[in-house]
């Protein structure tokens, strides 16, 4: 998830009571008056289908057609594409069905907002999506938006990812060997093996990872130059053409396949914890630690913190460069053994400060300035990684 979209998601939480993993409600809609035989008959299918989610389920598969890039227990790409998490329909969000359009004598797109409204009753949007819906015999099933968008692209697989971009963009083979060396040497080092190759898309920017996924609109739509998703649940990358065949960042979150549980800052901080080139948006390791200090010359009091941290850049989450300060301690304590221990141990945020306090901090020693040490080490002429990644 970006930086952003949790910035927007944590706004969320607390407007809406911290209610997560609840169904979304459907609303009916004020038009359906105007709907024919056919729209009404998707309308309750689409009802329908969104009655089967709860915080168990992704929802009833058979209302769905299949889906080539998704694994055959999943449907709904947009239920796991990674800009929401919790999924966007795991949250307690109301859904409107805003149209019902006919392309097609058997082709339709459903258009539908998501959205909850406040105290104050105001209207807020965090989703327009659209699914495409196909008749079949006499029934309506939907499918994922991105098998249209991306019908005409072309396609190049490579050992462990499958590469699919637009006919204009010009692929790099290097590159994609370089990925794929990079995905094999991680997979090693963390006992990994997918059943399934990677997907990896490549977008012309970034309203494109979300149009072709099937969003017409979400927060940070028009706002991001830079953004990139990973589907764990199916090992999806969408990314752009900025990072090319080799979005390190993004195939590090390959890791989350086998750690579904880690704690968050664990693997946030494991995805930027390496040399190359943007670890996080356009920046390196150390240049992301060089704009804390920058940071903290003007607010001398600001300390990255597991709770209570406010961000000191709206594009940079502050939990990934702690959770890279925690990684870079444990790898240094115990090894790789020793990390892929606490990945599979440590859940909560509670879990990972009674780690941390009784593992890594010297007595008397606080968290925070702990950290504040750590950090600064990273801008030494001298520091290494403690693993290759």
């Amino acid at each position: 998830m970006s930086p952003a979209m949790r910035q927007i998601l944590n706004v969320l939480i607390i407007l809406c009571n911290s209610l997560l993993f609840s169904q979304t409600i459907s609303e009916k809609s004020p038009y359906e008056y105007l709907f024919d035989e056919e729209q009404i008959l998707i309308t309750k299918n689409w009802k329908d289908y969104l009655s089967t989610m709860n915080s168990n389920s992704n929802g009833k598969c058979s209302f769905w057609m299949q889906n080539k890039f998704l694994k055959s227990d999943n449907c709904n790409l947009l239920s796991s594409q990674g800009f929401y998490n919790p999924s966007l329909f795991n949250l307690h969000f109301r859904n409107q069905i805003l149209g019902i359009r006919k392309i097609s004598k058997s082709e339709y797109e459903l258009s539908s907002i998501f959205y909850f409204t406040s105290e104050k009753n105001e209207l807020n949007p965090f989703a327009i999506t659209k699914v495409l819906v196909y008749k079949i015999d006499n029934n309506y099933l939907f499918s994922d938006y991105l098998l249209k968008s991306t019908s005409n692209w072309e396609t190049k697989n490579t050992e462990m990812i499958n590469y699919h971009f637009p006919k204009n963009y010009e692929f790099n083979t290097d590159i994609a060997k370089e990925a794929n060396n990079y995905l094999k040497k991680m997979f090693n080092l963390f006992e990994i093996k997918l059943d399934k190759n990677i997907d990896y898309f490549i977008s012309e920017n970034c309203f494109d990872v979300f149009s072709n996924s099937g969003f017409d609109f979400v927060p940070t739509m028009t706002t991001q130059e830079k953004c990139a998703f990973y589907d764990t649940s199916n090992n999806i990358i969408y990314t752009t053409k900025f990072y090319r065949e080799f979005h390190r960042h993004e195939l590090i979150h390959a890791i989350n396949s086998k750690y579904l549980d880690a704690n968050y800052y664990l693997l946030s901080g494991l995805s930027i914890y390496h040399d190359g080139e943007n670890a996080l948006q356009q920046y390196t390791f150390k240049e992301l630690f060089q704009l804390l200090e920058n940071h903290q010359l003007i607010d001398k009091n600001y300390r990255l913190s597991i709770k209570n941290s406010s961000n000191f850049d709206k594009n940079i989450s502050t939990a990934y460069l702690t959770g890279a300060l925690i990684i870079d301690a444990i790898i240094e304590k115990g090894g790789v053994k020793f990390l892929r221990k606490v990945l599979h141990e440590i859940k909560t945020e509670e879990d990972l400060i009674t780690f941390i306090e009784q593992n890594l901090l010297r007595k008397n020693e606080s968290i925070e300035n702990w950290l504040q040490k750590r950090a600064k080490e990273v801008l030494k002429r001298n520091f290494k990684f403690k693993i290759e990644l």
